[in-house]
């Protein structure tokens, strides 16, 4: 997961990330030699693995809180 993000940082972009990820035979998490566009564009942007967590001020709200350092960052 970490190698995601680092060529994320140095400027990949999705397709390239894959494209790597497939030159190098490294499988997804549930082992597939393929990965969706989605799955990691969801992963890239999602806070959680930073350590921080957006918070609904109630269930229908479109109020959000972000609560920083709220967990171990992942990467």
């Amino acid at each position: 997961m970490k190698l995601i993000f680092d060529l994320y940082l140095s400027g990949q972009s999705v397709v390239g990330i894959i494209k790597e990820l497939e030159k190098r035979e490294i499988l997804s998490s549930i082992g597939k030699e393929k990965r969706c566009k989605r799955t990691i564009d969801v992963m890239l942007s999602n806070e959680k693995y930073t350590g921080d967590v957006k918070l609904l001020k109630s269930g229908n709200s479109e109020v959000q809180y972000l609560s920083t350092d709220n967990n171990p960052a992942i990467i």
